[in-house]
């Protein structure tokens, strides 16, 4: 059974802004669209899967019973035996000297930006607010639809790139700011059907129009980040070939923006996030805006 705090080099004590802070600053390092190494897609996948289950409380509270339950299997010891050992197991250099193994560009350090240019077409998205708690909880959602239509006729294009493996789920790039926040978040959970091909989703300020993240999803799963308070414009891009960042899912690309701000506050003593289910839908009424490439 993975050790997902030795993934992210943390106790088993570590607060949730804790577990935060380690994740964004590991999956920035290790991400193969910025990290030459062979073994960089795949210690991304185990950030990802490691902050999806500990960022979780429910899924956390599960996670911990299961591997106590494991590890007292596995070692024949008194119980405060056995808990000095876990302690110690979380500073092991398994993943960390790998981590430190990496050979980065650069570049990587001073322009984490990249040019991201596609093809117009669109798809559409069902939106749901959400409130949660400061420690956000993903039970007592409200929903609200928002419909988009979809194109009769595919792009027809020369293109030559080469189709790449699709990357894991999660963060394909974070901005140094929303890497290295430490105030207040707010959350915010995509969900995908199994018909919808995969997405891409990029945050930008709704304000100053400054890049925040950008996050792959796979289709029929769902993904819940943590965003700093503000207000976002959140762009979307599907289809079914990688071709990477810069050409996405090439001359199939579909995307969209949803055209109003998407807003994470705190009232009182909840963060008020919200929840999108990426849904095809077929119609002339359009809730979402269709985008052109020079706008993604």
């Amino acid at each position: 059974m993975e050790d997902y705090y030795q993934v992210l080099g943390i106790p088993r004590t570590a607060t949730p802004d804790q577990i935060k802070q380690a994740y964004r600053k590991l999956v920035r390092a290790s991400h193969p669209d910025v990290n030459p190494s062979p073994e960089a897609a795949e210690w991304t996948r185990q950030l990802n899967e490691a902050y999806g289950v500990l960022s979780d409380p429910d899924a956390k509270s599960s996670y911990d019973a299961d591997l106590e339950l494991e590890e007292s299997k596995q070692q024949d010891v008194p119980r405060e035996d056995a808990n000095s050992h876990r302690e110690q197991s979380v500073q092991g250099p398994g993943f960390w000297e790998r981590l430190r193994k990496l050979k980065l560009h650069p570049v990587f350090y001073h322009a984490p930006g990249v040019v991201f240019a596609v093809i117009l077409l669109s798809v559409g998205w069902r939106v749901m607010k959400v409130g949660s708690s400061t420690e956000p909880s993903r039970s007592g959602t409200s929903y609200q639809q928002v419909g988009i239509g979809i194109p009769n006729e595919p792009v027809s294009r020369t293109f030559s790139q080469p189709e790449e493996p699709l990357p894991a789920q999660g963060a394909l790039q974070i901005s140094d700011w929303a890497a290295s926040h430490k105030g207040q978040t707010a959350p915010l959970r995509i969900s995908t059907r199994e018909s919808g091909g995969h997405h891409v989703m990029k945050v930008v300020d709704w304000n100053t129009g400054q890049f925040q993240g950008a996050y792959f999803i796979h289709r029929g799963t769902a993904l819940t980040i943590e965003l700093p308070l503000g207000s976002y414009r959140l762009k979307f891009a599907s289809g079914e070939k990688w071709y990477g960042l810069k050409n996405l899912f090439g001359p199939e690309t579909t995307y969209s923006c949803i055209p109003d701000p998407m807003d994470f506050y705190i009232s009182g003593n909840y963060a008020s996030g919200h929840g999108i289910e990426l849904t095809p839908q077929a119609g002339d009424k359009l809730e979402t805006r269709r985008m052109k490439a020079a706008e993604w």
